[in-house]
């Protein structure tokens, strides 16, 4: 699997928006695999539910919204206390720069399958708008139309699990970077079906990646003096296992959603980069030969306030949809057929919802 950095194929393109998003006052150079710095990722979200710590992850996108993945929202619909926290880094009190917050809507996107974790995507509605500081700030989000190649250097953080098949949740928010891997590629690696809207991430080597808990978090890339997240925490199989990547929900897909369901005034839009790559992309040339598809297990893992673990499993179908051309040769959808379902960063981000 020939995987190549391309440190300079992302160049910002137009601002769609005229507030400011994507800062992190307080990042500093990022290194894989570790825990981050307090106020790394000042988008960065916690939802829990009462008798349970931290169930998904999420990020800010306007004063009140957050984005997430919607398999962490459907089995959250029914409940009334859903809290998210901002601000925060670590999984257990002192926080002391932590806002909490009531969601007080959900909007999953209608087209979510719940079977094949197509359309992942949910907003949540915070009681009341957040005020922005150094350890809370908006995400921008890639636009419409936005690319990215294989190779182009991505980031993730969570509070997920540290290591596949166990319960090991972080003291602190973890982070890592991870390279985006080419559609083409990434049909070969995963073989089973992946829905429309997805892109993928993570070494061919393993041992980075998303995990349970980590769901609903955000992916996210540099783009000129901005973080901009291309993608949410949506599927995996295991956690950082080698030629294997996390799948990862398009979010310039869901722009025009975005913006309805917001529907803020322009000032409080969420603010949308066009995200241009340059240069040729190397997975317009991967080939793979023929493989197996694998059933996909998707597990949810909580944890309790008395350290004990809920964990909920389901075993998806395994066939590959049919389609009209190879699966190697299979085409995303255009942006306008859109109109109209955890562990460590460090080690790793499971193939099921995470």
């Amino acid at each position: 699997m020939d995987l190549r950095w391309n440190f300079f194929g992302l160049i910002l393109g137009i601002v769609l928006r005229l507030k400011v998003c994507g800062q992190a006052p307080l990042s500093p150079r990022i290194v894989g695999g570790t825990e981050a710095s307090p106020g790394t990722w000042p988008w960065i979200v916690s939802l829990q539910i009462p008798a349970v710590q931290h169930v998904c992850g999420g990020s800010l996108i306007n004063e009140q919204w957050v984005l997430t993945a919607a398999h962490c929202c459907d089995p959250l619909a029914s409940l009334d206390n859903i809290f998210a926290y901002l601000g925060r880094h670590n999984s257990s009190d002192p926080n002391p720069h932590q806002v909490k917050r009531k969601v007080t809507s959900i909007r999953i996107y209608p087209g979510y399958v719940d079977v094949f974790g197509d359309y992942d995507m949910c907003l949540l509605k915070l009681d009341s708008p957040v005020t922005f500081s150094q350890y809370i700030q908006p995400v921008c989000l890639a636009a419409r139309g936005s690319e990215v190649h294989g190779g182009d250097k991505a980031w993730v953080a969570g509070w997920g699990i540290t290591k596949e098949e166990t319960f090991m949740f972080p003291a602190a928010l973890n982070e890592v970077s991870v390279p985006i891997v080419g559609q083409n590629q990434c049909k070969c690696d995963i073989p089973f079906f992946l829905p429309p809207d997805t892109l993928c991430a993570g070494l061919s080597e393993g041992g980075k990646d998303a995990c349970q808990g980590d769901s609903g978090g955000p992916l996210v890339i540099k783009v000129g003096g901005q973080w901009v997240q291309v993608g949410v925490v949506s599927l995996g199989e295991g956690c950082g296992r080698p030629n294997t990547p996390g799948v990862y929900s398009k979010v310039s897909v869901y722009e025009d959603w975005i913006k309805n369901e917001t529907s803020t005034s322009d000032a409080n839009q969420p603010g949308f980069v066009n995200v241009t790559a340059t240069g040729q992309d190397p997975d317009n040339d991967f080939r793979c030969t023929t493989t197996t598809p694998v059933p996909m297990t998707s597990t949810t893992t909580y944890r309790t306030t008395d350290d004990d673990f809920v964990k909920d499993t389901t075993t998806r179908p395994s066939t590959i949809r049919p389609t009209s051309t190879p699966r190697t040769a299979t085409a995303l959808p255009t942006e306008d057929d859109y109109d109209d379902d955890d562990d460590d960063r460090d080690s790793v981000l499971i193939m099921g919802t995470r």
